[in-house]
């Protein structure tokens, strides 16, 4: 069966024998906001596809290829119990990115796995940003909930120091693959 896009191409469906693939890319929310630059998929879609594959007799597993910075709350349970409660083998694989949302929704699989060492997982928790126009002097206010203070980079000692680490070790993964492969 030809690959279906879906909205703006974030959510795709594509059986394969037994095997449905459900591909998310990009921030997750409740309406679709096609023809935008960024890549969103829209918990609609995302259960379209999940009907999709569950109406099929011949489809036996489900495999979700995950790559989400997360998304927002509205509409993120009904996924989640969709997934959690599917007739189906469920599988998720996060690819590059699966985080927030991500975390929350695509772990109610049977099966999770990460691609590499290099996929990225987490980190969870809410966040919330607003605006506040004081006059001339715009300032952004974040509010971070109490167990995910990685939400937010701060660009301090602290926050530079583990950058660092993180950027030595995908450097450490790059040199093993070179040295692997030549």
């Amino acid at each position: 069966m030809a690959l279906e896009q879906v909205a703006n191409d974030s959510v795709t469906y594509e059986e394969k024998d037994n095997l449905a693939i459900i591909s998310i890319e990009g921030a997750m929310y409740k309406k679709s906001m096609g023809g935008l630059c960024m890549s969103v998929a829209s918990y609609p879609d995302i259960i379209k596809s999940i009907d999709r594959a569950e109406a099929n007799s011949v489809i036996q597993k489900i495999l979700f290829y995950v790559d989400t910075p997360g998304g927002a709350v509205a509409g993120l349970n009904e996924v989640t119990e969709r997934i959690f409660t599917s007739p189906k083998e469920t599988i998720t694989l996060y690819s590059n990115l699966g985080a927030s949302a991500g975390i929350h929704a695509f772990t109610a699989s049977k099966k999770v796995y990460a691609a590499s060492k290099n996929t990225e997982l987490g980190s969870i928790g809410t966040i919330a940003s607003a605006y506040v126009d004081k006059t001339n002097d715009d300032k952004k206010i974040t509010v971070v909930s109490k167990n995910a203070p990685n939400k937010v980079f701060n660009w301090n000692e602290e926050g530079i120091q583990k950058l660092q680490s993180k950027l030595d070790q995908y450097e450490k993964y790059f040199f093993e693959a070179v040295e692997r492969h030549t």
